[in-house]
């Protein structure tokens, strides 16, 4: 979600919480400080808050990832109910793997604040193991489509991540979620949430 509008329309359509950022046609950045108060007033649920400040991909040299802190810290200051982010490396042999050294980092600045592992972690060479590094780490949540561009067309490895996750961490399947196949990928994969950029009434397919 993008403004208080937005924001608001989740809210009434049942949603459990909200996922702010800024700039949907860059896969979102983080909302400045004065809507994140904004919508944190205007709605019931929890907030979420994208932590991303440049579009592109997910690799942060030292300066980007102090700017990350920064971003945390004023989210955390503004009453963020939980962070968002995800920052990758490449491994030796030119695959990408959690950025565990600035992950660590940044799971450290949240602080009590729960982190969720954005749609980052659909780069990885190896879900598996980068599911029990964010494990490792603290991260609460990943969100999503199992590697592929909805999560409808990769719902056996969505299946396999909650299975391997258990009560350890959230898998939250994001990606083309909508009111028609949200029923579908709750009951094939075991997932307990899902994530849609698209307000629909969540009592339809609990």
């Amino acid at each position: 979600m993008e403004g208080v509008e937005d924001a608001v329309a989740a809210d009434q359509a049942g949603a459990g919480r909200i996922e702010l950022c800024a700039r949907l046609d860059l896969d979102g950045l983080t909302p400045d400080d004065v809507t994140l108060r904004r919508v944190i007033e205007a709605v019931s649920v929890p907030v979420h808050v994208m932590i991303r400040p440049r579009a592109g991909d997910f690799v942060a040299d030292a300066a980007a990832v102090q700017l990350m802190r920064e971003q945390i810290d004023r989210a955390r200051d503004a009453g963020a109910d939980g962070l968002v982010f995800g920052l990758l490396v490449s491994d030796a042999g030119g695959g990408a793997v959690v950025d565990t050294e600035a992950t660590a980092r940044l799971v450290q600045a949240a602080g009590p604040v729960p982190v969720t592992f954005h749609r980052a972690f659909d780069r990885v060479d190896d879900p598996g193991a980068a599911l029990e590094m964010l494990i490792d780490l603290g991260v609460v949540r990943v969100l999503t489509s199992g590697g592929a561009h909805d999560a409808v067309s990769n719902l056996p490895v969505l299946a396999r991540l909650v299975d391997q996750a258990g009560a350890r961490l959230t898998v939250m399947p994001g990606g083309g979620v909508r009111a028609r196949n949200a029923a579908r990928i709750l009951r094939e994969t075991g997932a307990r949430e899902l994530h849609s950029s698209t307000a629909f009434d969540v009592s339809a397919v609990t």
